[in-house]
């Protein structure tokens, strides 16, 4: 079975260069030839900025809205640093507490996880390592 070809990537200054000539009243196909780009790629780069005003390329992957900012990190990381015996669900309260900001006890965690700390329960008591 043949596999499809690859996409060209076309990057952000020859997404400007397209509109700039749509703008300045150039045909698709003129646009197209001059840029050697299908007629295709070149119609579907202006549907996408008249339909959202947008030039570039989307982003892709990773998360689009994280809740947690660094700075919010850096205050759990301090309080962490200043008493190493808060559980999670202290850590929580205290940041909703000081930013007015609802985040869960599995977001803490992975924040503390993403800086290379890790906490273990030992006889009911936290202990913060960091690795």
């Amino acid at each position: 079975m043949k596999s499809r070809a690859q996409y060209k990537k076309i990057s952000n200054e020859t997404r400007k260069k397209i509109i700039e000539e749509y703008n300045a009243g150039y045909q698709l196909k003129k646009i197209s030839a001059s840029l050697d780009l299908n007629l295709s790629t070149v119609s579907s780069i202006i549907r996408v900025y008249t339909k959202e005003s947008r030039v570039e390329k989307k982003q892709r992957g990773g998360t689009k809205n994280r809740k947690i900012l660094p700075e919010h990190e850096f205050f759990i990381m301090d309080c962490l640093n200043k008493d190493g015996s808060l559980s999670l669900n202290m850590l929580r309260k205290m940041t909703n507490k000081k930013f007015n900001l609802q985040i869960s006890t599995s977001t803490i965690k992975r924040c503390c996880d993403s800086n290379l700390y890790r906490l273990s329960s030992v006889s009911g008591v936290l202990l913060r390592t960091k690795n």
